[in-house]
């Protein structure tokens, strides 16, 4: 098994996706070269980057505009324990660690997730 996070999307224009990775870091934000892609408006081009380090997982905000925040504290670099909420710009995701099958796979290419669409 290998070492992964889920990033289960709770606000924003991506709310209801969840993105898993098994990559390590995971950069965020709303340019097309990040590893989670976020359209949503107060999102950074290169707004945070998730990491793996000394076993254990990390937030780092890449000197955003509109920060991060983990259970509702702004933060610069945090340590991240199972569950956490955290919020980049007006995205809010609640943080998982996750086991993965190792699979021999292709590099992953970027991921975007679709916009919720109300009432359609």
């Amino acid at each position: 098994m290998k070492r992964g996070l889920q990033l289960n999307i709770k606000q924003g224009a991506h709310a209801g996706h969840t993105a898993l990775f098994d990559h390590n870091p995971v950069v965020i934000g709303r340019d097309g070269t990040c590893d989670l892609v976020l359209s949503d408006k107060g999102v950074s081009r290169r707004h945070g980057r998730l990491g793996w380090q000394g076993g254990r997982y990390f937030i780092e905000d890449l000197n955003s505009l509109n920060g991060i925040y983990v259970n509702g504290r702004a933060v610069k670099l945090h340590w991240l324990s199972h569950g956490d909420s955290i919020s980049v710009g007006p995205v809010t995701f609640n943080f998982t660690e996750a086991k993965i099958p190792a699979v021999v796979s292709p590099p992953a290419a970027p991921r975007r997730l679709p916009r919720r669409h109300e009432g359609h």
